[in-house]
């Protein structure tokens, strides 16, 4: 990385730093903007006060899309991003969900992997679009999603030029990993794909805890056979 691509880098952390939190007119809106352009999915944004660990959603149910916002300079404490998982789970629908997180600041490994490990227990699919790597997830959607974006941000800041803005976007495009980022995200973007994955796999671990469990087997298939299970069950030695 070149000291001219990490001013450029840290210069657009700076003007995201600068927007208001949250609103249509801050960074929540120009997340939600962004997203809506790369995913084809309109978002409206949640009302302040408690929006149960949301700030914006998809506008129509199917898409199955919500994300967080959170404009800090450094990464969030644990507890304020994992409550947001909580108070999802408690609101949400049967249907499976994919919650964004778009962070100005890096998430750590670890809170990554609490984050992705307490949602999956309710069904719930994590992207973080965070700050780090190169280019940096939350970087990556608001390139990609274009000049109206820039338009956007321009419009909400001070002291911001847009042919300055444009040269930042062209540089974070031009990166060796642009494309291949924007492809993972716009897979993870498809919501009835993600939701069919999630499905298969929950099928798959259903059976396969079935064919390790003769009892299970007899009592959910109708039949005593379980080729995984470790030993011969009560309820086969009972009917032997």
């Amino acid at each position: 990385m070149t000291q001219a691509y990490q001013a450029q880098l840290d210069r657009l952390s700076e003007i995201l730093l600068d927007l208001r939190p949250s609103g249509k007119d801050g960074f929540e809106g120009v997340f939600a903007d962004a997203l809506s352009r790369i995913s084809g999915v309109p978002f409206r944004l949640a009302k302040s006060g408690d929006q149960f660990g949301i700030d914006g959603a998809a506008a129509y149910a199917e898409d199955a899309i919500c994300f967080e916002c959170k404009r800090y300079k450094k990464e969030p404490r644990y507890e304020d991003v994992l409550v947001k998982i909580d108070q999802l789970s408690s609101r949400k629908d049967e249907a499976d969900l994919l919650w964004a997180l778009a962070c100005t600041a890096s998430i750590s490994t670890q809170l990554a992997a609490q984050l992705r490990e307490k949602a999956e227990r309710d069904g719930i699919e994590v992207l973080i679009l965070d700050w780090t790597s190169d280019p940096p997830p939350l970087a990556v959607v608001l390139v990609k999603a274009g000049p109206p974006v820039i338009d956007k941000i321009v419009s909400l800041s001070e002291g911001v030029a847009k042919n300055e803005l444009e040269e930042i976007f062209v540089a974070i495009r031009e990166q060796e990993g642009f494309e291949v980022q924007t492809d993972k995200i716009l897979k993870r973007l498809n919501a009835p794909e993600t939701a069919t994955i999630r499905a298969v796999a929950k099928n798959r671990e259903w059976f396969a805890d079935r064919f390790r469990n003769t009892d299970k087997a007899r009592l959910d298939l109708g039949q005593p056979l379980a080729p995984n299970a470790a030993e011969v069950s009560h309820m086969t030695r009972a009917a032997e």
